[in-house]
């Protein structure tokens, strides 16, 4: 069996973890790096594996926190832009035993991804509008979104988009 440069690498920087603790390291800090380091390690793996790209290697439009109305991650490109606009207004208050707001709501969302330095796809937009229910505070609402995309009409998520 050959070592290659990599190999002999990991071998080293094992050694080095093994032997901290003998070298004065806390004992639980070491745990809590070897934690985090099979964490990553399992986490890359799964992500890979699963489809999707590892860590920072695209960027990507679609999903709940950029374009709510595709998938997540649905384009990918080098860059990406976005913007989103949404408005909120409140129609009802039931002060019961948990106070609760209902309200309508409209939203547009555009964007769209940049590879080596061109957008082969252009914008990519999407309006509609829906109510949301929210207890207590504004931040724990259930929002329920009719949109203008023929592959997903109906959207229900938590909380506020951005």
């Amino acid at each position: 069996m050959k070592l290659t440069r990599e190999f002999t690498i990991f071998l080293a920087l094992l050694l080095l973890v093994a032997l901290l603790p003998a070298l004065g390291a806390y004992p639980v800090f070491v745990m809590k790096v070897m934690c985090y380091a099979l964490f990553a390690c399992a986490f890359n793996l799964l992500i890979g594996y699963t489809g999707l790209l590892s860590f920072g290697h695209a960027a990507f439009l679609g999903g709940g926190s950029s374009f709510r109305t595709e998938h997540r991650q649905r384009f990918a490109g080098d860059a990406s832009m976005f913007g989103s606009a949404e408005l909120r207004v409140p129609l009802f208050r039931f002060p019961f035993i948990v106070p609760t707001d209902v309200g309508a709501l409209g939203f547009t969302d555009a964007g769209r991804v940049y590879v080596d330095g061109e957008s082969p796809g252009g914008w990519h937009t999407a309006a509609g509008g829906g109510f949301w229910v929210g207890a207590v505070k504004a931040a724990t609402n259930v929002n329920v979104l009719f949109t203008n995309r023929s592959n997903r009409r109906v959207i229900v998520s938590l909380g506020f988009a951005y």
